[in-house]
């Protein structure tokens, strides 16, 4: 297998898992040459202390730097890379990787035909509340995910970029970009990460959703739920300017969602349905419709922002052809 350097971007709220990170890289120290790690937030004496632990024995390299989006750091990390580094895993501050995680892939890493080898990942609770907004969102069945995930540096070396100006999706988008330039893509067949980033109550959750919303209206992604956003969003309008049957359809739309959000989505997601009944699917469905509520602004805003790129992008291309 060829070298392997592992690149872990963090922010804020790293404390609570980037010591258990460190301990399970431990276990596969002989795996991977190198771990950078980029801060683009705060800077405390609990970090200092990890890095004192983990710095000489895991070759840690540390890299401080003004407060970033996402894209930015991995693209910054991907600059300092051993000029030796042919894979690079990636991770971040919550997200803690199985101790099998690199032996795991490491079978389609000896292949230099693949290009992107997906891990799989499954979201974490430390609180029932938590445990609740969790499955109104990510759910807790394994679901892809970039961190984990082992890319080859060649992806990079093709000019191919996260992007640097939006705090989310840009995995995503980036992942999309991978395949439309034809590089291959495997994935692994079990969970190897656990993800810890999912609100602790429902108020930070509406929060990071509306924010969510907005950065996504950005990119080429979820373009069909931005379409179905957008009319959900149009028949609601049209429907409150109805004089009969109005509350009934309401009522009825209402109890639709919740049991959407709150059984069928849930079940789909892997929660059983012991834990559904006989009182969580409503909190679940409350949980889920408010965070609809709260992504709606920008997925709306997203589905006219996209149409208005691609016609200003014709527009100018068109408009250099008659130059």
């Amino acid at each position: 297998m060829k070298s392997l350097s592992i690149v872990i971007i963090i922010q804020n709220d790293y404390e609570e898992y980037l010591d258990e990170t460190f301990s399970r890289l431990f276990f596969q120290r002989d795996k991977f040459s190198e771990i950078i790690i980029i801060n683009s937030g705060n800077e405390d004496s609990s970090l200092k202390a990890i890095l004192k632990n983990y710095s000489l024995i895991l070759n840690c390299k540390y890299f401080k730097i003004d407060k970033c989006y996402p894209g930015y750091a991995r693209n910054y990390a991907i600059n300092l890379l051993n000029k030796k580094t042919y894979w690079v895993g990636f991770l971040d501050a919550k997200t803690v990787p199985s101790c099998l995680w690199i032996e795991n892939l490491s079978k389609h890493l000896v292949h230099e035909k693949n290009d992107f080898i997906y891990c799989l990942g499954t979201a974490k609770s430390n609180s029932y509340v938590q445990y609740l907004i969790m499955m109104a969102s990510y759910g807790n069945a394994a679901r892809k995910m970039l961190p984990g995930s082992i890319v080859s540096r060649k992806i990079f070396d093709s000019d191919i970029w996260f992007a640097s100006d939006v705090r989310s999706s840009e995995d995503v988008e980036w992942i999309l970009n991978v395949a439309r330039n034809k590089f291959k893509i495997i994935g692994g067949d079990q969970s190897l990460i656990e993800y810890y980033g999912s609100p602790k109550n429902i108020i930070s959750a509406a929060k990071k959703y509306l924010i969510y919303g907005f950065n996504t209206a950005k990119t080429k992604t979820f373009l069909f739920q931005k379409s179905l956003y957008l009319g959900m969003t149009i028949f609601l309008i049209l429907l409150a300017t109805l004089e009969n049957y109005q509350n009934l359809i309401f009522s009825i739309l209402f109890i639709l969602v919740i049991l959407f959000r709150g059984v069928i989505r849930p079940v789909y997601s892997g929660m059983k349905l012991k834990d559904i009944f006989p009182y969580n699917w409503l909190i679940i469905g409350f949980f889920g419709l408010v965070l609809d509520i709260a992504k709606t602004p920008g997925y709306v805003f997203g589905a006219f922002l996209y149409p208005y790129k691609n016609l200003l992008k014709k527009f100018e291309v068109s408009k250099r052809k008659n130059a």
